[in-house]
């Protein structure tokens, strides 16, 4: 196993339908959904890791990359999709799940608009071998755009790294959470999965 990737996964898997250009105002950007665990090389599930600050920096992160690009508008705090949280599970979500619209009929889907929903999986996995046991931060965070019943785009990405201290930086913000997930890991998750969506919405017409 490396001890770094980062990249666009099931990439055959993806949906493009959406026009090269949308408008601000008829898109909307629903809370993401989170699932969390850890899983060891005895192929046993524990407890959830602990959620302190995680999913909260990760909405965060995803809030300043709109509000940076004039698109904080988009978000709405009443709609959220915490009916897909704990969903996906690691190894065991299939990928044709993710692009179903059947699999996210729960969400709160407004009619007409370009519902926007980001599900996320923060995961760590133990592996041992050669005399030296490691600990895997994985992100795996996939993006819909679903319209009218339709899912109109869907990408998926992926950011692995062993865990280590240096990440996590003495009186660092997230040094508590040593050794889940670092701050500029999950912003290069939410940097990657926002870009070309970025690129695509254009300001309202006054």
């Amino acid at each position: 196993m490396t001890s770094c990737s980062n990249t666009f996964i099931r990439k055959h898997n993806f949906i493009d339908k959406l026009p090269s250009k949308i408008s601000l105002d008829s898109i909307v950007v629903l809370l993401p959904a989170f699932s969390m665990r850890h899983h060891n090389d005895r192929n046993t599930w524990n407890v959830p890791i602990r959620q302190a600050g995680r999913p909260d920096t990760f909405t965060r992160l995803l809030r300043s990359v709109f509000n940076q690009n004039g698109m904080m508008s988009a978000f709405d705090r009443n709609l959220s999709g915490k009916c897909m949280n704990d969903k996906v599970i690691y190894m065991k979500w299939m990928p044709d799940e993710e692009n179903d619209y059947a699999t996210h009929r729960c969400l709160p889907l407004q009619t007409g608009l370009y519902n926007i929903f980001f599900n996320v999986s923060m995961n760590i996995s133990e592996s041992s071998g050669d005399n030296n046991s490691r600990e895997f931060s994985n992100i795996i965070c996939y993006v819909l755009v679903i319209k009218d019943g339709e899912v109109l785009s869907y990408r998926c990405y992926f950011g692995r790294r062993v865990a280590r201290k240096k990440h996590f930086p003495k009186g660092s913000a997230d040094r508590k959470d040593y050794p889940y997930f670092a701050n500029d890991q999950i912003e290069r998750v939410v940097k990657n999965i926002t870009a070309d969506l970025i690129k695509r919405i254009v300001p309202a017409k006054k």
